[in-house]
Formats: C-alpha cells, structure tokens, sequence
C-alpha cells in the first residue's frame, strides 16, 4: 500500500514524480499518516478486547448469579432430603419398637383360655392342674442370629477403616405351651372333652398325653393330662362367638330350632279350615255363650 511506505521510499516516489515539496516534508507527513492508521488500528484492536472483556465479563456475572440460585436451591433440597431422611430412621426405631411390644404382648387372654376351658368341660371331668409355659422361638432376637462371628485379620482392617454399623434389634417371637391335668369317670369324657378343645379357636396341636386308672374311695377313676399350643393369630370375632354360644349352652339358654308341627291327613269331611283373625274368634265364642 502506498501510505504504508517510508520516507525515503516516498521521497524517491516523489522525485520520481517530480514533486516540488521538500523531502523533510513528505517524509513527516508520511510518518503522521502512518501513526495514525496504527493508532487506528491499536484503538480498534482494544475496542474489540475490552467488547470481548465485558461480554465476557457480563456472561461470568450472570452464570454466578444463577450458580448461587442452584446452589440455594440445592441447600433447600439437602435439607429437605436430610429431614426425609430422619423422618425415615424414625420411622424405623418407631416400627421396630412397635414389633418388640407386640411380640412381648400375649396373642391370647388369660381369662379366654379360662373360659374356653371351662365352658368346653363336660360336668363330670375335674381339673386339677392348668399351667401355660412360654419360650421364644428358634431365629428370634437373642438367638443364634446376634452372636458375634470370629474376627479374622481382614475384618479387623475393614473394622479400622470403616465404622462398625449399629446392630438391628431383632423383635422376638414366643411359643405358648398348655397343659391341662385333671380326673373324669370314663375314657368317653376324656375323648369328648379332647374333641371340643380341638374345636377352640384359641387352641392348636391339642394332643393326650397320657390317661390311667386312679383310685379315690373306692372309686376308679381316670386321671389325664392334655397338651396344647396358643394360636398367635386368633381371630376375635370368632372368639366372642364361641365363648358366647359356650356360655348359652351352659346356662341352658341355647336358642332351640323350631319344631315342625305334625300334620294330620285331611279327609273329605276334615278339611282345615284357614285362620281367623283373633277379634272374629272372640266374638264368635260369645254367641255361642
């Protein structure tokens, strides 16, 4: 480009050209010219990197603005999720506790199991012994499932780097055992009484353990003794049923079904005759008096 050249170029252009101006002078004006296309050219470079600066600048700005409402927010979620998180332990605890309560609480009443027993007894058949044996089930808390493993080298270092994890609190089962001793006047009784007892909706496993001869004054007796085993599920419905119709039997108050009447063959001149209402009757009785 021609304004891009020195002086002395410009001069000797100059002379070639056959210019009248002196050679100090072009070769001033040339430099001036040449100064100011590179402050030009500086003045637009720097334009355009302090642009890119505050765009870049402002585009900075605005992500921090929006990594600290993502992050507020986040904060928000953690706490939400840390709060959901010890709802759930408590959750947890209150369950387990819930179980261990109702493993300890007994599945049947003591004074059902009385009644079932005395209500299924036939009169002649005296009880003389009633005993109820708890004991926990095999794989329930206490057991062989809480005894500790032996410690090798290699659990002795995971131990180290890490923290033992809290033992779970296993909710224990029980199995309730009955037996009942007492002396009836033959086998029959004894096999009644088995039977009925097999039917109580308390009772399971009901078994005869052993039946023999005893004498009391000079009366031969039979002495017996049953097992059985607590249901741990039983249904109350059907518990206060079966002790309500156990009690209605033994008072004697046991509805009785209705006995059909008998009928009488009807012959031509025996017809029967239907109903009347009670206010016909009555007055029908006064005219024949």
């Amino acid at each position: 480009m021609s304004f891009l050249l020195t002086g002395n170029q410009q001069a000797s252009a100059g002379v070639n050209n056959a210019s009248f101006l002196p050679a100090d002078y072009i070769q001033r004006k040339a430099e001036i010219r040449n100064n100011l296309v590179v402050l030009s050219l500086f003045a637009l470079v720097m334009m355009g990197v302090g642009g890119a600066f505050y765009m870049t600048n402002r585009a900075k700005v605005q992500l921090g603005q929006e990594y600290s409402t993502l992050r507020q927010a986040c904060e928000e979620e953690s706490k939400q999720i840390e709060a959901l998180k010890k709802l759930q332990d408590q959750r947890a605890v209150m369950l387990e506790k819930a179980e261990i309560t109702a493993a300890l609480l007994e599945p049947v009443p003591r004074w059902a199991v009385l009644a079932e027993l005395r209500y299924r007894m036939p009169e002649a058949i005296r009880l003389d012994s009633f005993e109820i044996k708890g004991s926990r089930s095999a794989g329930s808390g206490g057991s062989l499932a809480n005894i500790p493993k032996i410690k090798t080298l290699v659990d002795n270092a995971a131990a180290q780097s890490s923290q033992a994890a809290k033992p779970k609190v296993v909710a224990p089962s029980f199995a309730y055992t009955l037996t009942v001793s007492g002396t009836a006047g033959n086998n029959n009784e004894v096999a009644d009484y088995l039977q009925s007892l097999k039917a109580s909706p308390v009772l399971s496993d009901v078994e005869l353990t052993f039946i023999r001869e005893q004498r009391e004054e000079k009366e031969v007796l039979r002495k017996f003794e049953i097992t059985a085993t607590l249901r741990s599920e039983t249904d109350q419905a059907k518990l206060g049923e079966s002790i309500r119709s156990l009690i209605a039997k033994g008072t004697g108050n046991e509805p009785q079904p209705a006995k059909p009447q008998p009928t009488s063959p009807q012959t031509p001149g025996n017809e029967t005759k239907p109903a009347q209402p009670v206010d016909q009757q009555v007055s029908e009785a006064k005219e024949g008096q």
